[in-house]
């Protein structure tokens, strides 16, 4: 059986630069507010520009692959996005 992948109601925004997933819950957001004042960010996708062009996070088909719950995942998104 496959598993049912959904956008996230809230944090799917069309003008989003990368797709994440964590668990079944996608989410696409805008590269500049996650690296702001975010180490881990901000070596996640210098590690990305050094290395040929890549579909990695780009579509909901190939979308970049977090190891934490949804739930954690959108507390961190909500903190990016309360300023």
């Amino acid at each position: 059986m496959m598993e049912t992948v959904v956008h996230h109601p809230k944090y799917y925004f069309d003008k989003g630069s990368f797709i994440f997933r964590a668990e079944n819950t996608l989410y696409k957001l805008e590269h500049t507010i996650l690296v702001m004042e975010s180490i881990v960010f901000t070596d996640l996708f210098e590690i990305g520009s050094v290395r040929q062009p890549q579909s990695e996070g780009k579509t909901d088909e190939d979308p970049i692959i977090l190891q934490c719950t949804a739930e954690s995942f959108d507390l961190l998104v909500e903190f990016k996005y309360s300023w």
